[in-house]
């Protein structure tokens, strides 16, 4: 049980090699959460360390264990697709698609 508390809001990196089904929350990848991650993240840390439960005692609040790309995965991902210019609607010219591609 200290275990799990010590892990409340952190986000662990995901490696195959050392990965640990106690971890509730997990990312692949460098850049940021993005905002639905860091969301989860934060609705997370709120369930853990406030008594929320209490407030509505007819409904469970969780967030189930997760695994959420980074925004480095996500861009590598748009742009080895060539996705951007149809998500942004070809309002996107060569110049500016490269922006959105991981530094």
């Amino acid at each position: 049980a200290r275990r799990k508390r010590m892990r409340v809001a952190v986000v662990e990196e995901f490696a195959a090699s050392t990965f640990d089904e106690e971890s509730a929350y997990c990312s692949i990848g460098s850049g940021s959460l993005g905002g639905k991650g860091r969301c989860l993240a934060f609705f997370k840390w709120v369930l853990d360390t406030h008594d929320v439960a209490s407030l509505f005692p007819d409904i469970v609040l969780e967030v189930p264990p997760s695994l959420v790309l980074t925004t480095s995965v996500f861009d590598e991902f748009m742009a080895a697709n060539s996705l951007w210019p149809v998500v942004l609607g070809g309002m996107v010219n060569e110049d500016d698609e490269h922006e959105h591609e991981p530094h």
